[in-house]
């Protein structure tokens, strides 16, 4: 398995060229697949995977580890230069997700545009899912 970060907020020293985010986006290759997991909050993940020589466009499905803009808001950029691969999320409730300070509210949860606009390549699930040969979501997880 070869697992690459496309984008987190943390700049390498030794690759400047890549663009920084607060967001998340990782390349996995594994058993001849590709899969995208997580989009980042923008474009970015897709302008350094190009820069890293990942081509978006053959990814086989894309895995959104949950509605927080920061982790799905590039899904839209990703849809664009992409035209087959599925997008898995988990089956939730549509509620909005608010990060309140100092008397403010921002929306911190994805852009609901994309669940209507997209809703063809979106595939929800509410239980552990197996999406590849021996690859699997797991949408509980647990802690002792």
């Amino acid at each position: 398995m070869k697992l690459t970060a496309l984008v987190d907020n943390t700049r390498l020293d030794s690759r400047p060229e890549l663009a920084v985010e607060r967001g998340l986006s990782f390349h996995v290759e594994t058993m001849g697949s590709q899969i995208l997991f997580d989009t980042g909050s923008s474009s970015t993940f897709c302008e350094n995977a190009a820069l890293m020589n990942i081509s978006i466009q053959d990814v086989d499905l894309a895995v959104i580890s949950h509605r927080h803009h920061d982790h799905c808001n590039g899904t839209t950029h990703f849809i664009e230069r992409n035209s087959k691969a599925k997008i898995y999320l988990k089956d939730c409730e549509d509620k909005n997700y608010l990060f309140k300070a100092f008397g403010f509210k921002n929306d911190v949860g994805i852009n609901k545009e994309l669940l209507k606009n997209a809703s063809e390549r979106l595939i929800f699930v509410e239980h552990t899912t197996e999406i590849l040969p021996n690859i699997f979501i797991i949408t509980e997880i647990r802690v002792c």
